[in-house]
Parts: C-alpha cells; structure tokens; sequence
C-alpha cells in the first residue's frame, strides 16, 4: 500500500504475538472513556460517516482478527456493555490495519513507533480484563501516545484540539536559549507584547530560506518560554515590502537532492523530499498552536509563503499604502500553496473567491483583502504596529476557529446540497481553463477538497503529499527554472556586457506610429522617459499619441491611475513628421512596415540627424539584423528589438544581435528594456527569431491540417489540451494573416531561387488575397468575430 508519492504505508500482516498469553491480559486493569472525547480519531472515522459529528469505533474483543493490534485509540466493548453504558454504536472497524495507515499518514507519526503488523487483540494486544459479561470498557493507547500531545492551553473544554506533528525542536518543550538572529530582531514592551522585525540583511527584500526559518523557529520557542510575553506583533524592516515569500533556488536545490538519490533508492528520496518539503507547513503550525496570540503587521508586498504566514498568525493588521500587494501567486510557477495556504484560505473566505485567488494566483491591495476576509484591519502606514499592538492588548484568540468544536466551513460541508452544486462546477470550470495541463492547479483542487473534509493537522498532510507529488512532475520543474529562476536572472541583467557602463537613456525616438510604435511610446513614457514618436504626417503621429490616451483613460477609470498621472505621462510624448526631431535622442526604435526598402529609407533618413553615439533598433519581427545593418554607417549601434502585440501587456522583448553589433548597443538595448520593466531575452540574428519561429511552427501546423480537412473545432482543441493557451487557428488570426502573408512575400522576394514554397503559402495566399479575411482586425480570419458577440468558427472552409 503506497501514498500519491509512491511511499510504502504497508507491505506486509503478521497475526498473533506468540509471548502473550490470557494470564497477561487477565491482569490488567479495565479504563473508560466517554464516547465524543476521542480527538482526531473521530475525525479520521467521520470520513466514512458525514452523516453523524461523532464516530466511535466498536469492535468485539472476541472478534479480533491478526490485523487489529497496533490500532490507534479504540473504544472497544460487547454490545450488553455498550447497552449498559448508555452508548449507541456508530461503526465497527472491519479492517483496523487500514485505520491505523489513514491515522498514521494524516499524523505524519514515525512508522517506527507504530505497529501496524502485531497480533490480535484478543491474543496478545496489552487491552483489559476481559468477562463476555462486564460492562465495563477499555482503552487502549498503541506507542502513538507518546507521538501525540495537546497544545498548550488547548481549548478542550470546547473540543479536541490536536498538536500538530512537529520537527524534534518544536515538538518538545520549548525553552529560550540564547541566540543572535541574523534575520530578525525581537523587542517586549512593558505590556508583553514582542515585537519581531525581520530585515534581511543585504537583500532589498525579505525571503524565507532555510536560515530564516531556523531564526523564526528559535524565536517561537523563545516566545513561548518567556512567561513576560502577552502576545506577538511581526513586521518588516523594509521600507514597502513584508516579504516576497520562499526563495524558489532553495526548492530547486532539493530537487537536485531529490534525483541524486532517486536514482539509487526511489523511495527513500521521494521520504526526503515529502519531510524536507513540509517543513514550513510544521513550523507554521507550531506558531498557530502555541497558545500566544501573533499579529501580522502588512508593510508593502507580502507574496506567497509570507501570505501564509500571515494567515497562520491569529490576526493581520495591512497597512493603507499603495505597496501592500497580497497574493499567493505559486501556481504561476508551477507550484502551488502549501504550509497551510490551500487550507487556511478555503476555510476564511468564500468559496468560490478563495480557489478563484488560489487557482489563479490573484493579488490584492488591502482594501481588497480586507473585503474577502483575508486582512482583519486597516491602518494609516505610519501608524500600522500601533494599531497592530492596539488589536492585542483588545484581545485576539490565541486558536483558530478551525481547532474549536462546531467550527463549520463558509459553504458548508463537502457532501451538502452547497458541496453538490458547487464541486462539479469548479472541476468543470477547472478542466475548461487548464485542460488538466497543470499539475499545480490540479494539486490545489485536490487538495482543498480533501482537506476540507478532514481537521486542520490531517489536512496539512494531505497538502504536504499533494505539493511533494507536485514538486517532482517535469512541469514544476520547468517553470519554477523558466518563470523564476531564469526570469530572475534575466530581469538582473543576464547576458549584459560587464564592462559596460550603465546606460543613461532620457530620449527615445519612436519610428513609426501605427500600432506597434504606439505600443512602444506608452510603455516608454511610463517608464519615465522622453519620446519623440515620428510618422509621415503629423495626423498619423498624433493618432500615435492618442493610443496612449486612450490607455491612460482606462487606467483611471479603473483606478489604477489619476488624471495627473495621465496628464504626465502625455506630456512626455511629442508627436512628429520631421526627422530633425530626433537628434536628442540615445535610441531610437525603428517599427515601420516589414519590408526592406522602407527600413533602408528609414534608417538612412534617421542617422543623418541623430547623435553619433545614439543606438538604433528595429523592431523587424523577421528579416535578419545582420541585413538591415547593411543600410547603416554605424553597424556596431544596430541591433534588434523586437516586441510583442499588444506592447503594454506583452512582457516578453527580443533583443537580436547582428555580425557586426557591439557591446555598447547590446548594453543600452538590456537597460532600455530593464527600464520599462519588461523581461529580455538575447537571441542569434536569422531570418524569422526565436519566438517567430516557434509561433509560426505552431500556426503552420494548425493551417495544414485544416487544409488536410480536419475540423477547425478539433484542432483548436488539441492545441489547448497539448498545453497552449489558445488554439493555432486563433492565434493566427490575433497575429494576423495579413501580415503572415507579407512576411512570406518579403521573405520570397529576398530569397528569390532559392525559395521553397509550401503549403502555407497557398493557404494565406487563398486566405489574404482572395477571400480578404485577415483576422481579427477586420473581424474575419479563421473566425468570424461579429460586433458584441463571441467569436465562432465558420460552418465550413470547404466553399
């Protein structure tokens, strides 16, 4: 028997003890206890039974088979006894070996001290004296007695209240020990309330690693054993950032730990990444059970693994400002929120609000985090660890709503008339959007709805399983190395020559004002700096302008940004027919039509006027650096730089380099792009880059199989369910097929003889020309898009 993970649970039965005998059980003395007082174990058993709050396990010692010994805590009796008692029996455990695994796993209990393979009950289990005629009942405690204890001051008056299996630091009595913390500072008031500041030092943003989560565990144990402290207030010591969450090279290094091992023992490796990959989830967990009040106090930016612990502590106070950005972003990484983030949220909030902010990664300001339940308070920045400390010395509950009895979910339980209408929904709406592509996604659905049907300590393991499962599919692998790891290295500067200079950019010349250039003028000017957006008349380059108009009026409308933010912005833009415009300018950024003549024209027009020393880029989506350079008088300051559409929301710029392109044009190309804040990526000079080639292969591969006649609708489909986001006909037709049809007659033109044509050709050349359908921007491509209606595919392509 194996988990998710492929850990053995079990993998053989004994039967009975052969040194126990009826004198030895004889002489043991008989226990009661009350049905209901049984803690976790009636919420193992209430599995099986939703239907009743309470579970008690009966089972016949006369019954006993080899499998029962080592159960968990078990009420066992005859049913006169039960009678005689006044209970009634809810259950009978059929096959106690299974209860023991469910208990251990959900646990997390050493398997050494469990004993899953002893004798029978009846036969060797140290239970009670036995008579078929005794009322009385008996509890027997395994060795997992001395693995399980209550939380200090636990609410048992109100219900059972586990601990939670910590690591052997936390799980024993905790005393201050002296220590010097590197990451954070530790301060009491008179009042007895600490105040913990972490402040990395050397980082411009707080992140959790092994170190710092050593440095908060010895700073729990040091609040707990400190009888002065009345409750504890957590801050930043950054300016307008709390934390960025867990530094993502730190999984990555036990991944490279994980396939080192796996190799020579499977098992053993996946055991070491499971316990490895839980460790935040235990500390967590030891914080929001120790019996002391913590408060978050929200600086600015709190992603990921500081959001859960924010929500692990009893209360979080978010500052006002604009800083404060609240998410639990993991699935974009391939990942998904584990210590406790799948569990803490769907029992917060909403249901449908809190897997829409888990599955999609939403962030929030803190206007919106108080409105979903996430943030209790809202405080003027200045004033944020007064109204933090305020909230303590009011009185906050040191426990969780979920670790007192009758604590009931925001919808209600799983299997309710709720749970019916919306589960299926979800997964329907789960399996639309990912097409079961994403393990993340599918480890979160999975594991909040198993979760959620189990208590608090059980349900961190099933989502400790669920995230280790996760961490070792080749799609987490892969986007935490691309989405994180490289984009970091990227957004820092990769591939930029170090003996560079920082570039001092304060003008940039826009040529061309049309879609792409306009694009191009917004993002620059929010960026701050000056645009000279050039075009053949001024009517056409001020229609250039006008995009950014239009882009900032939505912003405010939505809140994003004020009139004076537009205003200012605006203002940076100068629309222009003359070319003598330019000669401020450190770069200038060619985005006219794809066709050589008209780049040449350009590009001689414009190094007649600017700086010597300015640099000069095209935006060419396909024709080679190395050629349009050919047209320049300073080939060492050409290079490409190629966007995407739409600009402004597309993050991704290709910087291509030349034969002949220097250092100091490929420096100046990085910073710019750094500047606007997008991601680049140098790539090798050829006809059709990088990005093309791999979107036009796509594409070219969706056309030919429509003209081999296979439906539109089945291919749109298989290119989603193959992982991408929409289907090749679609994305064909948001490229536009016009252009497609000019890149293949420029591309023809170039080559001459040497040419091959293909079925594409044939295909836009029937598309484009004859039929006059060019995508989405005139409302007709491979879709028809009907003015305030959803696209649909054509009954046909066969007329």
């Amino acid at each position: 028997m194996k988990d998710i993970n492929g850990i053995t649970l079990l993998d053989r039965d004994e039967h009975m003890r052969p040194d126990t005998d009826m004198q030895s059980l004889a002489s043991l003395n008989a226990l009661f206890e009350l049905m209901g007082s049984m803690g976790g174990f009636d919420a193992v058993a209430v599995q099986a039974h939703p239907e009743v709050e309470t579970v008690t396990h009966i089972h016949h010692v006369d019954n006993s088979s080899g499998i029962v010994d080592g159960a968990s805590t078990v009420l066992i009796g005859n049913r006169k006894g039960g009678k005689a008692a006044g209970l009634k029996p809810r259950a009978r455990i059929k096959a106690f070996a299974s209860i023991v695994l469910r208990y251990r796993q959900a646990l997390d209990l050493d398997e050494e001290i469990v004993n899953v393979n002893g004798g029978a009950i009846a036969m060797g289990h140290p239970l009670s004296r036995y008579r078929r005629d005794d009322p009385s009942w008996a509890r027997c405690w395994t060795s997992w007695s001395g693995a399980i204890s209550r939380p200090r001051s636990s609410p048992c008056a109100s219900g059972p209240a586990w601990a939670p299996p910590r690591s052997s630091s936390a799980s024993e009595t905790r005393e201050a020990e002296p220590m010097t913390y590197k990451n954070f500072t530790l301060e009491t008031d008179v009042d007895g309330i600490a105040l913990l500041i972490w402040d990395m030092p050397g980082k411009s943003m707080n992140v959790f690693d092994m170190e710092v989560m050593d440095e908060l565990e010895a700073a729990l144990n040091a609040v707990v054993a400190d009888e002065a402290i009345k409750g504890v207030v957590v801050t930043s010591g950054k300016e307008a950032s709390f934390s960025g969450g867990a530094d993502l090279t730190m999984l990555e290094g036990l991944l490279r730990q994980f396939h080192a091992v796996r190799g020579k023992d499977p098992e053993a490796a996946v055991k070491e990444l499971f316990e490895k990959s839980r460790r935040m989830s235990l500390l967590y967990r030891a914080i929001e059970t120790c019996g002391k009040p913590w408060v978050a106090a929200i600086n600015g930016v709190c992603m990921g693994g500081a959001t859960k612990l924010a929500l692990t502590y009893h209360a979080r106070v978010a500052s006002d400002a604009d800083a404060v950005k609240i998410a639990l972003p993991e699935v974009k990484v391939g990942l998904f929120p584990g210590a406790g983030g799948t569990q803490c949220v769907m029992r917060m909030v909403d249901a449908q609000a809190g897997l829409q902010f888990l599955l999609q990664g939403r962030t929030l300001n803190a206007k919106k985090a108080l409105g979903m339940g996430l943030v209790d308070e809202v405080a003027p920045k200045k004033k944020l660890i007064e109204a933090a400390k305020k909230k303590l010395k009011a009185g906050v509950d040191p426990f969780k709503p979920w670790d007192k009895k009758g604590f009931k979910l925001p919808l209600g339980p799983i299997y309710s008339a709720q749970g019916f209408q919306f589960w299926p929904t979800a997964n329907a709406i789960y399996r639309r959007e990912t097409a079961n592509n994403y393990p993340s996604a599918r480890g979160i659905l999975q594991s909040v709805y198993e979760g959620l049907q189990l208590p608090m300590d059980q349900a961190l393991t099933v989502e400790s399983r669920y995230f280790a499962h996760v961490l070792q599919t080749p799609e987490a692998a892969a986007m935490i190395r691309s989405l994180f790891v490289s984009m970091q290295e990227l957004n820092k500067g990769a591939r930029r020559p170090a003996d560079q200079r920082p570039s001092k950019i304060k003008t940039v010349g826009i040529l061309g004002a049309g879609f792409m250039g306009a694009g191009i003028a917004y993002v620059t000017a929010k960026a701050g700096i000056d645009v000279i957006l050039l075009d053949r008349d001024m009517a056409a380059a001020e229609k250039g302008k006008a995009h950014s108009d239009e882009l900032m009026s939505k912003a405010v409308k939505r809140g994003k940004a004020t009139a004076e933010d537009k205003e200012k912005l605006l203002a940076r833009i100068t629309p222009t027919a003359d070319y003598a415009d330019l000669e401020p300018c450190d770069l200038v950024i060619e985005a006219v039509f794809e066709d050589c003549d008209i780049k040449k024209t350009v590009t001689e027009a414009t190094e007649a006027m600017i700086k010597p020393r300015a640099v000069y880029a095209s935006n060419t989506s396909t024709l080679p650096i190395s050629s349009l350079a050919e047209a320049s008088k300073r080939p060492k300051n050409f290079i490409g730089i190629h966007f995407f559409s739409p600009v402004d929301k597309m993050m991704l710029v290709e910087v291509i380099m030349g034969k002949k392109t220097g250092d100091k044009a490929l420096a100046m190309a990085l910073d710019y792009i750094r500047a606007i804040k997008k991601t680049p990526i140098v790539v090798n000079d050829s006809r059709v880059f990088y990005t093309s080639r791999v979107v036009m292969t796509y594409i070219r591969e969706g056309l030919m199989m429509l003209d081999d006649g296979v439906p539109a609708a089945m291919i749109e489909n298989v290119g989603r369910m193959n992982g991408m986001p929409v289907g090749p006909l679609s994305l064909a037709d948001e490229v536009a097929l016009d252009l497609a049809w000019k890149i293949v007659a420029t591309t023809r033109k170039d080559m001459g003889d040497k040419y091959v044509a293909g079925p594409l050709d044939n295909i836009l050349e029937e598309m484009v020309i004859k039929r006059e359908r060019f995508g989405r921007k005139n409302a007709k491509g491979f879709y028809d898009y009907p003015a305030g209606s959803k696209k649909r595919i054509p009954s046909t392509w066969k007329n």
